[in-house]
């Protein structure tokens, strides 16, 4: 689990994400785990 701060960084960062749509599924998936894992949080 992230602390708290840094899950609602991270809920912030998706949700913005989510809502553009000059991405494709692929890059904006790739994006996320590269979010996480600089956060700290490996799958």
């Amino acid at each position: 689990m992230l602390p708290e701060e840094q899950n609602q960084a991270f809920q912030t960062f998706t949700t913005g994400v989510k809502q553009n749509e000059i991405l494709d599924p692929k890059t904006t998936r790739l994006i996320y785990l590269a979010v996480a894992m600089a956060l700290g949080c490996y799958p």
